[in-house]
């Protein structure tokens, strides 16, 4: 009976609408602080001798992938190390794995540096109805290796963003960091992209104009009836 639906991305439109029929959603994404998470470039300690810092952000569950984490690394081997964060989950079952640093809960200023500070995010997800880490990551100018699952391929750009893994295929996902980590010419340009895709696709402006829209095109509707 709604006058108008949205979803915050086109794979959950479409899962909407194939479970319970009638229009399909109207997509907008979400919205994120850019203004707030931002690139802070001279934060991100420079490469030299030290390992590449990759970044997961989320709850240590299965369905965002955590348990691939511990074999990633070891995929991955020396020269990389993971900081993680504990999200609402306080057991951690990674304590003690080598390459593997814990962050516990964070606050947004202290989230936002971690994003900063990483050289990649990496997020092995199975399923995301948007994907607030990954879109957050952009926004800080930080590539992401993810999942080409549900929403994520509406976030990242493969091969442009990040890079866009098979789902549960941890030598992908080893692949694929070690390809964006290779040059860093070729991260600090994807930074770049990853930062203007934030701005264009995924500022709280943006999203306020599409929901502005929407609500004008639903109340002249209402009025013609």
């Amino acid at each position: 009976t709604a006058d108008a639906t949205v979803a915050v991305s086109q794979y959950t439109a479409d899962s909407l609408h194939a479970a319970l029929g009638g229009p399909r959603p109207q997509t907008i994404l979400n919205g994120i602080e850019t203004d707030f998470f931002t690139p802070a470039h001279d934060s991100r300690p420079p490469r030299g001798e030290r390992p590449v810092r990759l970044l997961f952000v989320g709850n240590l569950i299965r369905r965002k992938g955590a348990d691939l984490l511990p074999k990633i690394m070891a995929a991955l081997g020396s020269g990389y190390e993971l900081h993680y964060t504990s999200g609402l989950r306080t057991r951690d079952p990674f304590a003690g794995t080598p390459g593997m640093i814990p962050l516990g809960r964070l606050s947004t200023e202290e989230l936002r540096d971690a994003y900063r500070n990483a050289d990649l995010l990496l997020f092995p997800t199975r399923f995301e109805g948007f994907g607030y880490a990954a879109a957050a990551a952009l926004a800080c100018g930080t590539p992401v290796v993810t999942t080409r699952c549900s929403s994520l391929p509406e976030v990242v750009d493969d091969g442009v963003t990040g890079a866009l893994c098979p789902l549960d295929d941890v030598q992908a996902f080893a692949d694929g960091v070690r390809s964006l980590t290779a040059s860093d010419e070729r991260r600090a340009t994807m930074a770049r992209a990853a930062r203007a895709a934030a701005e264009t696709r995924f500022s709280l402006d943006t999203m306020a104009r599409h929901y502005e829209q929407l609500l004008d095109a639903t109340l002249r509707n209402f009025r013609q009836r």
